[in-house]
């Protein structure tokens, strides 16, 4: 849990207290953040392009907060590269936007196979399986 985010329930709670001694007793009791979920989002994500055999050689990210160090690590460890967006380019993402999105896997259920719109290689020896003629 996020400092900010333990700050402002406190603050819900009508609990005064400032952020920075949030931090402070945080750090005086030797909590660290845990990244587990964002460790466990990368391997999830990694373990998906084994399984889709795609060949990975970088990960573009912008500068969040919420790209902790052992994020990056299970991509390095994948021999993947870390590459950041530059700072105060608004109009990078808006264009990366553009270029991902035909990439990005079709999220409705698939009825009718005249409806297909197969973007992985992988998946067409199974769906052509499962929509062959009986005869």
């Amino acid at each position: 849990m996020g400092l900010r985010r333990i700050h402002g329930e406190l603050t819900l709670l009508g609990i005064k207290v400032t952020p920075s001694t949030v931090r402070e007793i945080i750090k005086q009791h030797g909590i660290q953040p845990a990244p587990q979920r964002d460790r466990q989002t990368a391997r999830n994500l990694v373990m998906d392009l084994h399984d889709a055999s795609a060949t990975v050689k970088h990960l573009i990210r912008d500068h969040d907060n919420k790209f902790t160090r052992a994020f990056e690590a299970v991509f390095e460890s994948e021999g993947i590269g870390i590459v950041t967006t530059g700072i105060r380019v608004p109009r990078m993402n808006s264009i990366m936007e553009r270029c991902s999105a035909p990439l990005r896997p079709v999220a409705e259920p698939l009825t009718e196979p005249d409806q297909l719109n197969i973007r992985r290689r992988d998946r067409l020896g199974g769906i052509l399986h499962e929509y062959q003629p009986a005869a």
